[in-house]
């Protein structure tokens, strides 16, 4: 209970210094469950113009809870989803630790790294999505097809728990198929499991048939994805790719994911050690050559992820963190147990180091990173939000602009609040219901006159914002000094119509 409580008192803190969600992806589904609510079903597709209409267990469940419950959705998402997710991956991670290393103190201590593990953070208490949930599914799948005798009624238990997942998140589910194969491949090899690997051949069956059928006759957007996936797969590593996109020092994207860095390196030397222990000992059992398997492929092929396909490897990093905590543990274990006291200083500095690092990473502290430069705020301040209902409320058919992440939340509010438009929404990860504008500098703000302009001159001063439309907009560094150059050019050339401390809107 203390070690949950570690991630709850932090990730409740991030959450109650803001009024509204915090995470990109929290408001498109803030939206969509709001629509849910005003209208008592599911919306179709092109009346929000949002592929998540299509996998709705996550909406639904949430709705369900918010009407019994009379709660917001910012905290039902967070004490539904957050925790619920939190506590089960905890629990699961210490039962499946015992179950393979025969040790509870080593259990513990995975449970420790996994609770402070910054995309961990990210995904129970700040960025709260499906794949939250999803990927705590497909854990659990993973720790019944190794624990549990097949039984009857395991097996209709799994069942449930593959539909659902299918219509819950894509990538939990790819990762269910891929670990599940990586149990059928080690037990093609243990003949004494037969039997088992017959029934495990059937549920993997069911888990591709559901999956086409899914993807393909109730969400071609999904089967898309699936298929841009493994061309890129295909495609290979794309550094040189990679390397052009980044609008911000590389460094600084170093210091900000040095904790998860640190991780996945440790990760890994704890898989190589314990790999070679029990090789050595010629005492390596199916299960543990499973639990190997599988995690070395998502810290291994999880951590490179970014290179293939950039915009879904905080996924892959998600559950790598999860079943790379037993290593991490692994590797310190074995270093306090049976160094000598200089060693045990240094193995319990780098674990504080590791804490710290984790803590402050971008993905997981929404308010105070350690590297603001490459972290970019989700969460409204108070002046924010109100500049926004301000808006919404006078802007009428006049068209707005702001930095990327404001504009597109501002049309996320504008469904929250009000919900379906007459005319039918356009484009964008959920239909465009505001009439937007995209400017990619400040200078050509300042030479259009036809549209207003909010400026977040606390955020740009001192995060990481971006300007520009959807396909073509770039990240640029926090302003610093210069934003009081903007703010004087602003002023002279602009007409202020709305003002706060961190906010001034421009016509």
């Amino acid at each position: 209970m203390e070690i949950i409580m570690l991630s709850f008192l932090f990730t409740l803190t991030q959450q109650a210094l803001y009024k509204t969600v915090l995470g990109r992806d929290s408001w498109t589904h803030w939206a969509l469950i709001s629509q849910i609510l005003k209208m008592g079903h599911i919306p179709n597709y092109e009346t929000i113009k949002t592929p998540y209409v299509w996998l709705p267990n996550f909406h639904t469940f949430i709705t369900t809870l918010m009407l019994i419950c009379s709660m917001t959705y910012k905290w039902m998402s967070y004490f539904s989803i957050g925790m619920t997710t939190l506590i089960l991956e905890v629990v699961i991670t210490y039962k499946l630790g015992q179950y393979v290393f025969k040790d509870s103190k080593l259990s513990l201590f995975s449970i420790l790294l996994l609770v402070i593990s910054d995309n961990v953070l990210s995904m129970v208490g700040r960025n709260i999505i499906p794949n939250s949930i999803g990927v705590a599914i497909a854990l659990l799948v993973f720790y019944l097809l190794l624990r549990s005798e097949l039984t009857t009624k395991i097996n209709f238990m799994l069942a449930f728990f593959i539909i659902n997942l299918s219509l819950l998140h894509t990538v939990s589910y790819v990762f269910m198929i891929t670990q599940t194969l990586f149990i059928l491949l080690v037990n093609m090899h243990n003949m004494s499991a037969n039997q088992r690997t017959e029934i495990i051949n059937r549920l993997f069956v069911l888990m591709w048939t559901v999956a086409i059928l899914v993807w393909g006759f109730i969400s071609g957007f999904y089967l898309n994805v699936f298929i841009l996936f493994i061309r890129k797969l295909l495609m290979g590593p794309d550094i040189s790719g990679y390397e052009s996109s980044l609008s911000i020092p590389f460094k600084f994207i170093l210091l900000g994911r040095a904790g998860m860095i640190l991780y996945f390196i440790l990760a890994g030397i704890g898989i190589l050690w314990y790999s070679y222990f029990r090789f050595k000992k010629k005492s390596l059992s199916r299960i543990q050559l499973t639990l190997l398997g599988n995690s070395g492929f998502f810290v291994g092929f999880g951590a490179l992820t970014f290179l293939i396909w950039p915009g879904i490897a905080h996924r892959f990093w998600y559950y790598g963190e999860i079943l790379g905590s037993f290593f991490v543990a692994y590797v310190f274990y074995k270093v306090i147990t049976g160094s000598r006291k200089v060693g045990k200083i240094v193995t319990l500095t780098l674990i504080f180091l590791l804490s710290w690092l984790m803590l402050v990473a971008s993905v997981s502290n929404d308010d105070n990173p350690l590297v603001k430069a490459y972290a970019i705020r989700t969460g409204w301040l108070d002046s924010e939000l109100q500049t926004g209902k301000f808006l919404l409320r006078n802007a009428n058919d006049t068209s707005v602009a702001s930095d990327w992440d404001y504009i597109v939340d501002l049309n996320n509010l504008k469904w929250v609040f009000e919900g379906i438009s007459f005319t039918p929404p356009r484009y964008g990860d959920i239909g465009w219901i505001i009439k937007a504008e995209f400017p990619k500098s400040f200078s050509e703000v300042f030479e259009n006159s036809e549209y207003i302009f909010i400026f977040r001159k606390n955020l740009v001063q001192d995060r990481l914002f971006e300007l520009g439309p959807y396909w073509g907009r770039r990240q640029h560094l926090p302003l610093e000094q210069e934003v009081f150059n903007i703010l004087k050019e602003g002023y002279w050339i602009k007409d202020t119509i709305y003002t706060t401390k961190s906010v001034i809107v421009w016509y």
